[in-house]
């Protein structure tokens, strides 16, 4: 029983030193320069990704609409440009608007990417307003499927 919690103790131990050397700090990583930097860097890269059909439905969708591309552009958005580099490119420009949520960051750039297509300015605006909006219509247009 003794050289069972003595094995135990060192190998805690041993666990302890080797979590405690790996570097965490992901400051020393390169920045992603595969993730736009600006929402019309955004723009320009959805614009070479996706097709034409894509495009078009895009562009004649209403604002309201755009909450059908949660699960596919903007999962794809989100996978791809937000959560690898959390604090870069991107995502820098939303957390400096206020916007902290993924879901969010993605629907805004797929709000602004349906104003880029029909040629309209858009800016996002500071801190959404309602910000659960855009999650009580998708829960809504899922329960009436």
């Amino acid at each position: 029983m003794k050289k069972y919690v003595y094995f135990s103790f060192i190998l805690l131990l041993l666990t302890v030193i080797i979590v405690g050397c790996i570097d965490s700090d992901n400051s020393g990583e390169e920045e992603r320069l595969d993730i736009p930097a600006t929402l019309d860097d955004c723009y320009k890269a959805l614009d070479y990704l996706l097709d034409e059909e894509i495009k078009e439905e895009i562009k004649n969708k209403s604002t309201d609409e755009l909450f059908l591309y949660h699960f596919g552009l903007g999962m794809w958005i989100r996978n791809n440009w937000i959560y690898p580099a959390p604090n870069s490119r991107i995502t820098k420009v939303f957390l400096d608007l206020g916007y902290d949520h993924p879901d969010d960051m993605s629907h805004e750039i797929i709000r602004g990417y349906h104003y880029y297509l029909n040629d309209i300015p858009y800016e996002p605006i500071e801190k959404m307003p309602n910000g659960n909006k855009i999650m009580s219509k998708l829960r809504h247009w899922i329960l009436t499927i």
